[in-house]
């Protein structure tokens, strides 16, 4: 059987005795026993990551694993003196965060699958106890660090910049009352801000973790499989009460957004217990279902049970339970789903269309009645609509709550089950290439003559959904 590769190519800096003992070691190992990757070894870090960012980079650090979808780990030299370098992730669709805050701490991680990574964590990796047993020869311990703010590093802000905290009015439900205190607990938690200390203090001490600083462009998990529990944190929560706070130029403080919860949480949860109950055993404690819905996103057909169970309505919390091949439970922050994160004109257009037709939900828009009337009576544009009162993008719950119009919507969006939305406008005003070589429909604006010529199409996908 193969093993991994090892190369310790020259970079400009000396490589720490440790990482030059963990390629050894690796390098002995069997291929894909400690995870997804193939060559373990010192080399600089590529330019094409970040241009602005590749000398700072290089000048501190270097890559020492590059993962599948061409992501890195590095080992990066922080500049505070007496300090350990830090493991960070240099992620291909350009997110980053500290992994460690030294390369012992990434090692120990590594070993429990715990360093927030994929493929290094992936539960089918099984060759973990030969790490485990590699850093109990060593007698391997973390060495006390400060936390690395790498989003900080990055931007050249030695002290992150940071609104206050500000969070909606707790109002827990009859529903919260009725759960256990471990699951209680969670609730309490669930929404706050990763610099919130309440929310540390948990994290580190009842479920031995740590809270991830911040966030890019990505979502991080905190997994404490021996206590039954799995955390995401993630700055970008489509819901106006969670908005995302800057930490800087490149990062975000995340909140606590999500919750899976597993058989090992070691309570009843509104008498289901996770280990062996039915959807009938769901049914008999909770009632007939809230109502179904498809298994995936490009389906229709409802057939996957659920439960909903707000447990702090002032804070949009939820519990969601689901009989799909068992009972899963799951505590969330009521969240939308982006139709188009990044609008343009097609969504112009659409948005125009919609408020005009009565699709979108006016109650949504109270905060910009005045311009919302204007759009619908066309006497403004959806461009301004989307500038004033989209800014986070066009999501699922702008539109109004009928049977089947928000999934076929997402559906069009994302081009899933034969809708597509470009497709349709580029049958309407041909094709041009757009700005990152794709095909683009070749309209320039959303006035409404352009939105009278794209009526057609609008109406082909929704007009069920129209009085």
């Amino acid at each position: 059987m193969s093993t991994y590769y090892t190369t310790l190519l020259k970079t400009q800096h000396e490589l720490p005795t440790l990482l030059v003992d963990l390629c050894t070691f690796v390098g002995t190992q069997s291929h894909g026993s400690l995870g997804w990757f193939d060559n373990i070894g010192a080399e600089d870090i590529p330019s094409a990551w970040d241009p602005s960012a590749a000398e700072k980079l290089n000048a501190h650090g270097f890559a020492f694993i590059q993962l599948p979808d061409g992501s890195f780990i590095a080992l990066l030299n922080t500049g505070t003196t007496g300090a350990p370098y830090a493991v960070v992730l240099l992620g291909s669709e350009g997110e980053f965060r500290t992994i460690a805050n030294s390369l012992e701490e990434f090692i120990i991680l590594w070993s429990k699958g715990e360093t927030g990574v994929h493929d290094l964590d992936d539960k089918k990796i099984d060759g973990r106890d030969n790490l485990v047993a590699w850093i109990k020869a060593r007698r391997m311990k973390a060495p006390k660090a400060k936390d690395f703010d790498f989003g900080a590093w990055l931007d050249n802000a030695s002290t992150a910049k940071v609104t206050d905290t500000i969070y909606a009015e707790r109002t827990p439900t009859d529903a919260y009352e009725k759960l256990g205190p471990k699951m209680r607990t969670l609730v309490d938690m669930m929404g706050r801000r990763a610099d919130d200390e309440a929310l540390i203090t948990w994290v580190t001490q009842t479920l031995g973790k740590k809270v991830p600083a911040h966030t890019s462009n990505d979502s991080v998990n905190v997994t404490a499989p021996k206590l039954g529990i799995e955390l995401v944190f993630s700055h970008n929560v489509l819901n106006e009460k969670y908005p995302p706070i800057k930490k800087s130029a490149r990062s975000f403080i995340p909140y606590l957004s999500h919750a899976w919860i597993r058989e090992k949480i070691g309570e009843p949860i509104f008498g289901i217990d996770l280990k062996n109950s039915t959807e009938e055993d769901a049914i008999r404690s909770l009632g007939q279902p809230d109502g179904r819905r498809p298994q995936f996103a490009t389906d229709t057909e409802p057939v996957i049970a659920y439960w909903h169970k707000v447990v702090d309505q002032g804070a949009d919390i939820v519990l969601v339970i689901e009989s799909d091949d068992g009972i899963s439970i799951d505590v969330t922050v009521k969240t939308s789903s982006a139709l188009e994160e990044y609008p343009e004109v097609s969504t112009h257009l659409f948005v125009a269309w919609a408020c005009e037709k009565g699709l979108l939900d006016e109650t949504r828009f109270v905060e910009h009645a005045a311009l919302f009337q204007k759009v619908k009576t066309r006497q403004a544009r959806g461009a301004e609509l989307v500038a004033t009162a989209l800014t986070r993008g066009l999501w699922e719950n702008h539109l109004i709550n009928k049977p089947g119009l928000r999934r076929t919507a997402y559906q069009w969006f994302h081009n899933m089950k034969n809708l597509w939305i470009t497709a349709d406008l580029k049958k309407v005003f041909g094709a041009r290439k757009g700005p990152y070589g794709h095909d683009e429909p070749a309209v320039d604006n959303d006035h409404w003559d352009n939105v009278d010529l794209a009526s057609k199409a609008f109406h082909k996908v929704f007009d069920k959904w129209l009085d």
